[in-house]
C-alpha cells in the first residue's frame, strides 16, 4: 500500500523536511526529519517557507547558526525586492538599549500556516498518522503593537505565562542547534508542541479538535535587531 502525504490522503510521491530544508545551513543538513507528501504540500521551496524563514533569523535572540543564514536571506532579497517589500512594508526604527533596531509587522496568516505544516509533520512522525485537527499556533518571541511601539501591557502576557509553566519533554532532534522541539500530552486529544529555532526563536503549537473555529495566533509586530 503506497504512503500517505502527512497532510492528505493523497499517495505520497516525495518527501518532506521538518522544519523545511531552507532553514538549515549548509554543514546542518544530516539526518534531517522527513515524512511522506505529496507535491502540493512539499513546501521546502514555496514562497512562505522563504518569508517565514527570513523572519526568524532576522528576529533577536538566535544564535550564530541562525545569523548565518542572514546572507541567504540577503541573496533571497537581493533576487526578489518585492520579497523585501513584503517583509518591511510596516516597520518602524526603535531605540533599545542595546542599540538602534527595527520592528515590524509579520504576517500571522503565512507564519501560521507553515507552523502548522511543520505541526503537521512531526505528528506524523511521533504518532505514525495525520493529524485531522487544526493548530492554534503562538510564538511567546512575538510581541504586540501595543507593547512594542506604546509600552503598553501585552495582550497575550498571561498566555504567555501560562505556557512557561507547562513541563514540557523534549523529544530528539537531528541538528538541536537549528532545531529542537518539546511536547506536552494528555491522552489522546491534549497536545502542545514547544518549537525552538536557532536557540531562542519559540513557537507553540496547540492541538485543536476538529471544526474549531478560532486560532491562537498572535497578530501582531516583531523585534528585530
Amino acid at each position: 500500500m503506497p504512503d500517505r502525504c502527512y497532510m492528505c490522503a493523497a499517495e505520497a510521491t516525495t518527501r518532506e523536511h521538518a522544519p523545511p530544508r531552507s532553514f538549515f545551513p549548509s554543514g546542518f543538513r544530516d539526518g534531517l526529519v522527513t515524512v511522506p507528501s505529496c507535491p502540493r504540500h512539499n513546501n521546502d521551496n514555496s514562497a512562505d517557507v522563504e518569508y517565514v524563514r527570513n523572519v526568524i533569523v532576522g528576529a533577536y535572540p538566535v544564535n550564530e547558526v541562525g545569523l548565518s543564514l542572514l546572507a541567504k536571506t540577503q541573496r533571497s532579497f537581493d533576487r526578489s525586492p518585492a520579497l523585501f517589500v513584503q517583509t518591511y512594508r510596516e516597520s518602524w526604527p526603535v531605540l533599545t538599549p542595546e542599540g538602534q533596531s527595527v520592528i515590524s509587522r509579520l504576517d500571522m496568516a503565512r507564519f501560521d500556516s507553515v507552523m502548522a505544516a511543520i505541526a503537521c509533520a512531526l505528528y506524523h512522525k511521533d504518532e505514525g498518522k495525520q493529524y485531522d485537527g487544526k493548530w492554534g499556533i503562538f510564538s511567546p518571541s512575538l510581541y504586540s503593537s501595543k507593547a512594542l511601539l506604546s509600552g503598553g501591557i501585552d495582550d497575550w502576557e498571561r498566555f504567555r505565562k501560562v505556557l512557561a509553566m507547562v513541563t514540557f519533554s523534549l523529544l530528539p532532534t537531528p541538528q538541536p542547534s537549528v532545531f529542537k522541539y518539546s511536547a506536552w500530552k494528555e491522552g489522546d486529544s491534549r497536545l502542545i508542541y514547544e518549537f525552538e529555532f536557532y536557540e531562542g526563536f519559540v513557537v507553540n503549537a496547540l492541538a485543536l479538535p476538529a471544526g474549531f473555529n478560532s486560532s491562537a495566533g498572535l497578530g501582531g509586530v516583531r523585534a528585530e535587531e
